[in-house]
C-alpha cells in the first residue's frame, strides 16, 4: 500500500506544479501527471513509447521515444541538465535528442 501512496504523492506534486506554472485546471493537471508517471515507468523498462505532445507554437508532435539517459553524455551544451519540468528523450524517427515540457504531454500509447 505504501507504493500506491508514493505514486499518488508524486502525481499530486507534479500536478500542482502544472497548475502553478502552466495554469492548467487541477483535473487536467492530474491527468497529465499520471501520463508522465506512466511514460517514465515505461521508458525505465527500456521500451520504445509512442507519444504526442503540444509544442510551444501550438502544433502537435508525435514521436517514438526511448530513454535518453544512456546518451546524455553525447549532448553538447552548457553542462546543465534539462530542468525537472522538461522531459528529455531520443526520437527514433528523427534520430535526434528532443525535449518537451511535461505539462504539454497529451498521449502515451
Amino acid at each position: 500500500m505504501k507504493k500506491k501512496n508514493s505514486k499518488t504523492k508524486a502525481a499530486m506534486t507534479l500536478a500542482w506544479g502544472f497548475v502553478r506554472e502552466a495554469g492548467l485546471p487541477l483535473g487536467e493537471a492530474m491527468h497529465r501527471a499520471y501520463l508522465n508517471i506512466a511514460l517514465d515507468a515505461r521508458l525505465k523498462l527500456g521500451q520504445a513509447v509512442e507519444i504526442a505532445y503540444r509544442k510551444a507554437d501550438g502544433t502537435i508532435r508525435e514521436a517514438i521515444a526511448v530513454a535518453a539517459r544512456a546518451g546524455q553524455d553525447l549532448v553538447k551544451g552548457t553542462g546543465h541538465g534539462a530542468p525537472d519540468r522538461n522531459y528529455l528523450y531520443f526520437d527514433v524517427g528523427k534520430n535526434e535528442f528532443r525535449c518537451f515540457c511535461k505539462a504539454r504531454l497529451l498521449v502515451v500509447l
